[in-house]
């Protein structure tokens, strides 16, 4: 923390780390930017921002707490959608031949599908994130 309870990124490695740049392979990858997430007051991870000095090459990444948290969400999310999905789907069009649906019914449907298709989407997106780590790994360890 620093003044007036402000959080600070000072002795936070990875906001200091120098990393390699994927595309033009020069040490010269740093973060120009975190940003602090909460939930009702309770941490919930960081996002850092990434931009290689040399060929301007900009990337995000997340903390593992937020990759925990978020993998965890888009999970479920993702399972509940791709079994309900096509369970409402089939009970909807198939057995009340659309006769007997009313607007909550449509609902949960529409719901389940957006869950099945947005899911797998912000599992792909976390993916992403953490292989960009992979792919620009740390140049130096700074000095403490």
């Amino acid at each position: 923390m620093s003044l007036f309870g402000q959080p600070s990124a000072a002795g936070d490695p990875r906001a200091t780390t120098l990393r390699r740049c994927g595309k033009c392979k020069a040490d010269a990858v740093t973060c120009y930017h975190v940003t602090f997430h909460y939930v009702n007051g309770i941490p919930a991870g960081r996002t850092y921002e990434h931009r290689c000095r040399r060929c301007g090459r900009q990337f995000t990444t997340i903390s593992l707490w937020r990759l925990l948290r978020d993998g965890f969400a888009a999970s479920l999310i993702a399972v509940l959608g791709l079994f309900l999905a096509p369970w409402l789907t089939y009970e909807g069009v198939f057995v009340n031949r659309l006769m007997g649906m009313d607007g909550g019914e449509w609902f949960a449907l529409a719901l389940m599908w957006a869950f099945a298709i947005g899911g797998p989407a912000w599992l792909f997106v976390l993916a992403l994130r953490t292989y960009r780590l992979f792919e620009n790994p740390i140049a130096q360890v700074p000095s403490r």
